[in-house]
């Protein structure tokens, strides 16, 4: 019996594992799409009170981390849109 409880404990700790990172996954994955939808609106003003936009960034740290986060961004919209939109056709043609 006790064999058995630990193995069952094991699969419930895999299980929250998995859902604890796929709860982060999106979390990140949001939070990455609001602040660019975010930064596109102060864009956007810029432009409209200016003419023009001029962004410039000296710290390659701050820099890498943008292109990081902007390729995560990237990614996690290609899921969302093969999630949402390839796995729905998919049951709906069955």
């Amino acid at each position: 019996m006790r064999k058995r409880d630990s193995k069952l404990f094991c699969v419930s700790a895999v299980t929250r594992k998995e859902t604890r990172l796929r709860l982060l996954f999106h979390c990140i994955g949001l939070s990455t799409l609001g602040s660019a939808l975010f930064l596109q609106g102060l864009v956007l003003t810029s432009i409209i009170e200016n003419g023009y936009f001029r962004g410039i960034e000296q710290n390659p740290v701050i820099l890498y981390s943008e292109v990081l986060l902007m390729a995560f961004g990237i990614a996690y919209c290609a899921f969302l849109v093969w999630h949402f939109v390839v796995l729905q056709l998919a049951r709906s043609s069955d």
